[in-house]
């Protein structure tokens, strides 16, 4: 359970991530961050869905 809550705060923290920098930067900071490839997927699903990375913010 702890290992899912810390997957998703992971993911909701590329969420707000992606929305404060943009597209252009954010692709650039992804590229410099090799050990973020476990969260990538579930962030293009959450993004896709609305999820701008609120607190607690999960979406199915």
């Amino acid at each position: 359970m702890y290992e899912q809550a810390k997957h998703e705060s992971g993911v909701r923290e590329l969420c707000k991530l992606r929305k404060q920098m943009g597209l252009a930067k954010f692709r650039v900071y992804i590229s410099k961050s090799p050990n973020l490839h476990k969260y990538l997927n579930d962030f293009v699903d959450q993004y896709a869905k609305g999820n701008r990375g609120e607190k607690g913010c999960w979406k199915k």
